[in-house]
């Protein structure tokens, strides 16, 4: 994801745009990683401003269908 999704210009776009991103190493920080119940990586947790929960992409995620998967979750 590092080197093919998150740098695609979709990708950027729809971040820059309309989310604010987090990169949390889950070796480090456990307690982050249970409390969003993730259990592998990579995983994309989007929450909204009051801590709800709107969606998690789990697994590698091909740019454009990711971009997508974003849009999806932030016009629930």
């Amino acid at each position: 994801m590092d080197t093919v999704t998150y740098p695609h210009e979709l990708v950027q776009n729809e971040c820059q745009e309309h989310w604010l991103t987090i990169k949390i190493d889950v070796d480090q920080r456990s307690d982050v990683a249970a409390m969003c119940g993730i259990h592998g990586i990579p995983a994309v947790v989007a929450v909204d401003g009051s801590g709800k929960v709107l969606g998690t992409v789990l697994g590698y995620v091909e740019p454009k269908q990711f971009a997508k998967q974003l849009l999806q979750l932030r016009t629930r």
